[in-house]
């Protein structure tokens, strides 16, 4: 089976309050879980960096809802293609909010001009040190 992952960043259309992100999260789970997809995301003052990863065709399926989501404005895909493993086979969606990256904030605009050379590299350590236990206050729900 071919495994796909995307990680993307994007701007929120409008900033999101903790239950709204919760309402967010239990349906990306959910769905998630029943289609055998994983990932994390990273939002913060309405900057989103998501990465999910899983079989090849409803990775696709999903892209295509996220990319016309109303929610979400100026995507900006920082990396995509094939992938030997999964990165959060545990996770159907982990999820960190900006009160807990230590000090780093996620800024869109900042962080676009980082890309294409570090920003992908900086989002996937940043979410596998939450994945792997740097955090104890990730929000995760299988």
């Amino acid at each position: 089976m071919d495994l796909t992952h995307v990680l993307y960043l994007s701007s929120a259309h409008h900033l999101s309050n903790q239950e709204e992100l919760q309402d967010i999260l239990e349906v990306a789970q959910r769905n998630n879980l029943q289609a055998g997809v994983s990932g994390m995301l990273l939002y913060d003052k309405g900057c989103i960096i998501q990465y999910f990863e899983g079989p090849s065709a409803l990775v696709a399926v999903i892209w295509e809802k996220i990319q016309h989501d109303p929610r979400h404005k100026d995507i900006i895909v920082l990396s995509e293609g094939l992938t030997p493993e999964l990165l959060f086979p545990d996770w159907s969606m982990g999820f960190e909010d900006g009160d807990r990256f230590g000090g780093f904030n996620l800024d869109w605009h900042a962080l676009q001009d980082r890309i294409p050379d570090q920003l992908p590299t900086l989002a996937r350590t940043m979410m596998r040190v939450f994945y792997t236990g740097g955090s104890q206050r990730v929000h995760v729900m299988n």
